[in-house]
């Protein structure tokens, strides 16, 4: 049994939407039953202009992701340093191991 595209006739034109250029059908790409309405080279740089897009706002999306995400963990980086540190100062006072003037006079 033919397929219903080996039953259309050879010679059918078709306009392409794009560049208007009158082709035939076999200058575009089947779709299910019908054919796109922009011819294959048309088709082709398409693809390739959204694919040059998508890659070039993604790589900015991806730095910018990358800077908030290092931001991010240096910022809670700082913050545990700082509660491990307000942690040894209570724990000292708290044991009285020596007061902020006798730690003064031992460092200097």
């Amino acid at each position: 049994m033919a397929k219903k595209s080996d039953l259309e006739p050879l010679c059918e034109i078709k306009t392409c939407t794009t560049c208007l250029a009158s082709l035939p059908v076999s200058e575009f790409y089947s779709k299910g039953n019908r054919h796109e309405s922009f011819c294959k080279k048309c088709k082709k740089q398409r693809v390739k202009a959204t694919y040059l897009a998508k890659r070039k706002s993604l790589s900015l999306a991806d730095i910018r992701r990358f800077i908030e995400l290092t931001a991010t963990l240096q910022l809670e980086r700082m913050r545990a340093f700082e509660n491990e540190l307000s942690q040894i100062i209570k724990e000292r006072r708290n044991r009285n191991e020596c007061s902020t003037d006798e730690y003064i006079k031992e460092s200097a």
